[in-house]
């Protein structure tokens, strides 16, 4: 797996989990009321959906976002974006320093070069991960901790008249039954654990507020509250840098408490209301691991308890329908299809590149074998050459027209042919950009193309740069960058009627130099 398919994911469940995270703190403050707690309690399950599920989505719209000058296919569009302005900010620091520092290479230019070779995200990824896993032993230690000492604190079990009341409202509530336990030394009632878990009580708890601090647990462990702060946890790790995860995952258990008053209070009379509240202040006194009991966070619930619920049904749907969409669209980042498939790849039993071609003749030989491989598919029976050497390169030309047909080293290498119009078809340079995919079957047409004809760039990535039907003709411009140097080269391939690549060309690889 490339670094640059763990950034995209991480890009954008930042982005568009961050997105998802204001707008339900929005959601909170504003319409809290007429949605209720227990519904802003499920909502944070949206950007936490969207930061622990690394998937993709097509999208038209995500067509026309990819960077001009994108070089990297494995790159999503937003991720892509990303790292380009990113570049950019350094190389125009670079240049607004370079008159300072002229005659050395600039650090923040060298810096750029790597981020643009990808050397500097590797060990990004390195340094995230050692930093996501010392989080989560962290939360596996804690959790270890506090579960093994409200275990050698425990009393005793419920018995006698504490058992048939927490059996009723088990049964008032609709929840399985789980251990319980009175603890000594225990600041509030508590549903521990996420995967086995039980309910701990204060051994000091006063007889007339225990129905009530149990039946809070209850609610606790009805909406699953030990795998919700699993969750959070898990999100907060994978996270660990975004400051709104966890703002989110505190916010979140603080909705929890309240959800779960709702709950309790809900089919109860308003003199049992004012218990309740009664129970909650009284129990206030130290504050539990799992709560929020702090001066503020108790006026909010009492006040939450005292008020009658104002829930419209009708905002909930509403607001249900649009937090759904709003899930869906952050997962729509890819582009929206990949280019048309190749039903046929040809094979080449002989291999173009590591030729000594020593004189004109030899030359010319070579262009030939070339054109007419099922690759290019060119029949060179009526066509004339010319061959003439240029230092260490051999240039092969029609002599109707006199242009350019195939340009390579003496020793084979090809780095550029031009069939465009010898076969009456124009350039794609004018064509806007759109950058998609190659299908799978494109991406194995031309990589046999690279192993078979161009050896020496046999591992590289490709996007397109231009798409265009013309007269029946398929045409898609892209550009492959070698994974090894950096090096770009452009091609034009023909898709349809029949797939064959109709020019090429080698670029140098980017390369630092002093400023």
């Amino acid at each position: 797996m490339r670094s640059m398919t763990i950034f995209n994911y991480l890009l954008e469940a930042t982005l568009f989990g961050s997105i998802l995270i204001l707008l339900i703190c929005a959601l909170r403050y504003f319409f809290r009321g007429k949605l209720g707690n227990r519904f802003i309690h499920i909502a944070w399950l949206l950007p936490a959906l969207r930061i622990m599920i690394p998937a993709s989505l097509p999208n038209p719209l995500m067509d026309q976002l990819r960077p001009t000058l994108s070089i990297d296919a494995d790159a999503r569009p937003v991720a892509d974006q990303i790292r380009t302005r990113f570049i950019d900010t350094f190389v125009e620091q670079t240049a607004a320093t370079s008159a300072i520092n002229a005659e050395t290479t600039s650090p923040i230019y060298n810096f750029a070069v790597q981020t643009h070779q990808g050397q500097t995200g590797k060990w990004v990824l390195v340094a995230y991960f050692i930093v996501m896993l010392v989080i989560l032993l962290w939360f596996i230690y804690s959790h270890h901790h506090i579960r093994q000492q409200i275990m050698r604190n425990r009393v005793a079990e419920f018995e006698g008249e504490t058992l048939d009341t927490y059996k009723q409202l088990l049964e008032r509530y609709g929840v399985k039954q789980i251990p319980a336990y009175f603890v000594d030394r225990l600041p509030s009632a508590c549903l521990v654990g996420a995967l086995h878990p039980f309910i701990a009580i204060p051994q000091s708890t006063h007889q007339q507020h225990l129905p009530l601090m149990i039946a809070h647990v209850i609610c606790h462990q009805k909406n699953h509250d030990g795998i919700w702060r699993l969750v959070g946890q898990v999100c907060c790790a994978l996270q660990w840098f975004n400051p709104l995860v966890w703002m989110a995952a505190h916010t979140g258990r603080i909705d929890g408490e309240l959800a779960c008053d709702d709950r309790v209070t809900s089919k109860l009379a308003d003199l049992d209301r004012l218990a309740y509240a009664n129970a909650l202040v009284s129990t206030s006194s130290a504050e539990a691991e799992n709560s929020a009991l702090k001066e503020k966070r108790l006026k909010e619930r009492i006040g939450n308890v005292i008020r009658f619920p104002n829930v419209k049904r009708w905002t909930v749907v509403l607001t249900s329908i649009f937090a759904i969409a709003a899930l869906i669209f952050t997962f729509a980042t890819s582009e929206s299809s990949a280019l048309p498939t190749v039903d046929e790849i040809p094979t080449v039993s002989w291999v173009a590149a590591l030729t000594n071609i020593p004189d004109a003749e030899n030359a010319v030989a070579y262009a030939r074998r070339f054109l007419e491989s099922p690759f290019v598919d060119v029949s060179t029976d009526v066509m004339a050459f010319s061959a003439q050497k240029d230092g260490d390169q051999w240039i092969v030309k029609s002599t109707t027209p006199n242009r350019l047909l195939l340009r390579f080293s003496t020793d084979g290498h090809i780095y550029e042919y031009d069939l465009l119009s010898e076969l009456d078809v124009v350039d794609l340079a004018d064509y806007p950009s759109n950058r998609r995919r190659f299908s799978r079957s494109l991406t194995a047409y031309v990589q046999h193309f690279c192993d078979a004809l161009l050896p020496h760039e046999c591992n590289w990535s490709g996007v397109t740069t231009a798409d265009a039907n013309l007269s029946g003709q398929r045409l898609v411009k892209g550009e492959l960058k070698e994974k090894s140097s950096g090096a770009v080269h452009s091609m034009i391939i023909q898709i349809e009627p029949s797939a064959r690549v109709l020019s090429y060309h080698a670029y140098l690889p980017m390369e630092v130099t002093a400023e």
